[in-house]
Formats: structure tokens, C-alpha cells, sequence
């Protein structure tokens, strides 16, 4: 995600998601990172820009832990919020039979 797609959000808002996008992988870890990923998509769905919050769930990766649950999450966005059957179709063929 772009730091400059947060333009509609309020300062404060803004000032939160552009920290946790500083968050990487690479130098936090993947459990730092992914945390990080569902904190904007809760600050952004919060103040309803969906798209925001769906961007930063979908770098959570296969190798990650809580990539199921994720995919169940965006699924629910898709169709709940953005009212998107193509991509929730999408996502849940991501989603492991159990």
C-alpha cells in the first residue's frame, strides 16, 4: 500500500497506518509484520475505506501462520463490504478444507 493512498484519512489515523507500515518482514519478522497488516486493515475498515484494509491482509502469505483464518476475514470483506462475489470466490478457494 501507498502511503499515498491514506489521503482520506484523518491525521491521527494516518500518522498510525504509516508506522505500521514501516513494519517489515524482513527486519521485524513475520509475526510483527503480519500483526501490523491486521491493525491498518482494523484502522482503515473502522473509518469504512475497506480497500485499505483488504490491501494490507493480502501480504499475509501462505507461510503464514493465520494466512486460513485471513482469507476467511477477506472473504467476508468482499462480500459484506465491497459486495465483491468475484473476489470473495477468490479468496476462499485459498481456504484449506479442514
Amino acid at each position: 500500500m501507498n502511503i499515498d493512498d491514506l489521503k482520506g484519512l484523518n491525521k491521527a489515523t494516518r500518522k498510525e497506518i504509516e508506522e505500521l507500515q514501516k513494519v517489515t518482514r524482513e527486519k521485524d519478522g513475520s509475526e510483527s509484520y503480519v500483526s501490523s497488516r491486521f491493525l491498518i486493515f482494523d484502522k482503515s475498515s473502522l473509518l469504512k475505506d475497506y480497500d485499505k484494509g483488504i490491501l494490507a491482509l493480502k501480504d499475509i502469505v501462505e507461510e503464514d501462520e493465520v494466512y486460513q483464518y485471513t482469507q476467511r476475514i477477506l472473504i467476508g470483506a468482499y462480500l459484506y463490504r465491497k459486495k465483491d462475489l468475484k473476489s470473495a470466490f477468490e479468496s476462499l478457494q485459498h481456504v484449506k478444507r479442514s
